[in-house]
């Protein structure tokens, strides 16, 4: 029985392509504060806007990839984070909870 649940598990993980995540920026004292509450561990600081949201995407994607490198994946959806999955052969509704901040990041997973 045990052995199952890793399979499936296993599966279920495969089905992840990526995700879309929430980037907060916020002015600071000096320059910009990037935050993704989907993800926990980003704050990153920019010069400008745009940089300091680059450096929180950058730094989102690193630890999807740590995370699933070390089969420890982020499988469920949240006000800030969606979880993009392989399309099925059966349709679902599934209830969008996922509500972007002014600025949204994308993280496809390597293949």
């Amino acid at each position: 029985m045990r052995s199952m649940s890793k399979r499936t598990d296993s599966k279920r993980h495969h089905e992840i392509l990526g995700y879309r995540f929430a980037v907060l920026v916020r002015k600071a004292e000096s320059g910009y504060v990037a935050h993704c509450p989907g993800v926990g561990g980003v704050y990153e600081e920019g010069a400008t806007r745009e940089e300091a949201f680059e450096h929180a995407c950058a730094a989102a994607c690193a630890i999807f990839e740590a995370r699933r490198a070390a089969g420890v994946v982020l499988t469920e959806d949240g006000p800030y984070l969606k979880v993009i999955r392989r399309p099925s052969r059966r349709a679902e509704y599934v209830a969008e909870t996922f509500r972007p901040a002014a600025l949204e990041g994308l993280c496809l997973l390597p293949a």
